[in-house]
């Protein structure tokens, strides 16, 4: 009986430290781009600079093109695991000229629920280094979510006298989950039916 409840124990902490561990990989981009997929055309690049007045780690994205018809997109994204209830905090800063756009989404790995905040209210001209509007976002459901950054710039024929252009700068504040007090209760009551079971055989 010691020895079950021992592993039981064992596995409710476990449990809970998994709880706390869950969230976004290098979501500050200290560590680069690790943990993070991306995908460029020819006019595109995404890098990680210092921006903002707090000076910490963003992701950039850009895309520029002055050739007519031609269209350049960048994107970034990580697939992660969130329990219900998680709470997502990150800054995100967009600028465009003409065409270009950009925009950030969360969504599930099932299709049923996203969240896509689109920001070109900055234009070419307005500096980066201006205070980051932190934006936040309550995951519903626990399963698979992905974030991506995407940004896109297209020059249409006889459009655009310098140009299209599109950038885009995210940080992350990771995950914060919530507290896994509603896992340790279901253990220690999991724990006590099954020793009264066991009591019970003998």
């Amino acid at each position: 009986m010691k020895w079950v409840v021992s592993v039981l124990l064992a596995v409710i902490v476990l449990g809970a430290a998994q709880v706390n561990a869950e969230g976004i990989v290098n979501g500050s981009f200290e560590d680069g781009l690790v943990g993070w997929e991306t995908d460029a055309s020819f006019g595109g690049w995404v890098a990680t600079v210092s921006g903002g007045t707090n000076g910490v780690q963003y992701a950039a994205l850009q895309a520029e093109t002055a050739y007519e018809e031609d269209y350049v997109y960048v994107h970034l994204w990580q697939d992660f695991f969130a329990f219900a209830g998680s709470e997502l905090t990150y800054d995100y800063w967009g600028q465009v000229r003409d065409n270009g756009e950009n925009g950030i989404e969360i969504e599930t790995e099932t299709p049923g629920w996203s969240n896509v905040n689109h920001n070109c209210n900055n234009y070419w001209g307005d500096d980066p280094t201006m205070p980051f509007s932190p934006y936040s976002v309550t995951l519903p459901i626990t399963g698979n979510y992905r974030i991506s950054l995407s940004t896109s710039a297209e020059l249409l024929e006889g459009e655009g006298k310098f140009g299209a252009f599109s950038r885009a700068l995210l940080h992350i504040d990771n995950v914060r989950v919530p507290e896994p007090s509603s896992l340790v209760l279901l253990g220690i009551a999991f724990t006590g039916l099954l020793g009264f079971a066991l009591r019970n055989r003998r």
